[in-house]
């Protein structure tokens, strides 16, 4: 918990474009600069993805969590993988008890866990433009050990290209 506000402020100068080479901070390269892979040390070394739980913010307010889940199923079909999705509540306590019964039933490899971060809309002239922060962390299974985090800096409700570089990045690491 600690890193997070150090990586949040090593994400706002990546994006803003503050730092020129930025993406050496964090220790990954990506062809899109409102991407950031923050891979974590494992506990254990990656087993291949077979079953996905895709855990969606509470609302659809900043992004179309039901786009998201349909592009993340186009996406990893062709790797064998099976992507089931589920929401957030509202007030959130504990999100393991939440996921309990999905986690119980659907039996997950994987879990990816996606938030919307400092969400704002600003005018630009005539126009209004929306921009968030999608946060992303990948857990093995029912586990609470973070191994991947995934950032994106996004315009846009529908965000195609968020999930090719995330499939992408799992495929480098050795999940697909």
């Amino acid at each position: 918990m600690m890193q997070e506000p150090f990586l949040s402020r090593r994400l706002f100068l990546l994006l803003s474009g503050g730092v020129a080479g930025g993406a050496a901070l964090v220790g990954c390269a990506s062809p899109d600069p409102n991407f950031v892979h923050e891979p974590l040390p494992a506990p254990s070394p990656p087993v291949k993805m077979q079953r996905l739980l895709l855990w969606l913010p509470h609302s659809d307010e900043w992004l179309d969590g039901g786009n998201l889940a349909a592009t993340f199923v186009r996406a990893l079909t062709p790797y064998g993988v099976v992507v089931e999705s589920g929401r957030s509540a509202k007030l959130e306590v504990d999100r393991s008890a939440d996921q309990k019964e999905i986690v119980d039933t659907f039996k997950p490899t994987y879990r990816l866990e996606v938030d919307i971060r400092d969400a704002r809309t600003s005018t630009q002239g005539s126009m209004s433009v929306t921009s968030f922060l999608v946060r992303a962390v990948l857990y093995r299974g029912a586990g609470r050990t973070p191994l991947e985090r995934f950032h994106y800096g996004a315009r846009s409700k529908q965000i195609p290209r968020f999930v090719d570089q995330v499939v992408e990045k799992l495929k480098a690491s050795g999940y697909l």
